[in-house]
């Protein structure tokens, strides 16, 4: 079965405080973004990447830069992180499996990459997930309530779907704002597979994640 995938760099650097948005920052001497693009390319036909119409220029002169010559399309970022991952399937013709991607998870590693995708193909989708370290509590108003960390896990990506429902799903609720795809097709009526993630597979939102993730690196992690 075909295997694709949609890395959504859709930030502008803002919440990460920084002018410069945070796929394109320096980790282990490249940008973010092309770890990602670079372990997907190694598993899928067809790797797509979603960015921000302001900055399709400056990614060109970053791959220009660093010699970056990993075979990608390139999709326009919407209004919406739904519209901008429809922008990004829609550069996608034919059929199979797809995975969705944010770009700033660049630890992902390979294995996790191909258990989702074979999950997916047997099952029709699947979303990792990890289980909590930490105890957490419920807020009800000025009270807050403890609850079972076991009843609870934290999604990651990627998440794999069939490439023809999920469009076809995406343009049902075009524009409606989700945080990630399980919740849009759970949204549709479709039971949602889980699979383990891994605990390296941090997501950079801020200065002190990208400190972590290359410690990550120099341990040899990923």
């Amino acid at each position: 079965m075909n295997r694709f995938a949609v890395i959504v760099a859709g930030g502008t650097g803002q919440r990460f405080g920084s002018p410069v948005p945070k796929q394109f920052l320096l980790l282990n001497g490249k940008p973010v973004l092309m770890h990602s693009i670079e372990k997907f390319s190694r598993l899928c036909k067809t790797v797509v990447v979603v960015l921000p119409y302001n900055f399709l220029n400056d990614w060109e002169a970053v791959c220009r830069q660093f010699k970056f010559e990993v075979p990608h399309l390139i999709a326009v970022g919407g209004a919406s992180r739904s519209l901008s991952v429809l922008n990004g399937l829609n550069k996608i013709e034919e059929d199979g499996m797809v995975a969705i991607h944010d770009a700033a998870r660049p630890l992902v590693s390979e294995a996790l990459i191909d258990k989702v995708f074979s999950h997916g193909e047997k099952t029709g989708n699947a979303v990792p997930c990890i289980r909590l370290s930490d105890s957490i509590r419920i807020l009800n108003g000025k009270e807050s309530k403890s609850v079972n960390r076991d009843d609870f896990r934290l999604i990651q990506t990627p998440q794999c779907f069939s490439l023809s429902e999920l469009k076809k799903v995406f343009r049902k609720f075009a524009g409606e704002e989700f945080t990630d795809e399980a919740s849009l097709m759970e949204k549709y009526g479709i039971a949602i597979n889980l699979v383990d993630g891994e605990y390296f597979n941090i997501k950079i939102t801020g200065k002190t994640d990208l400190a972590h993730a290359e410690i990550l690196f120099n341990q040899k992690h990923v």
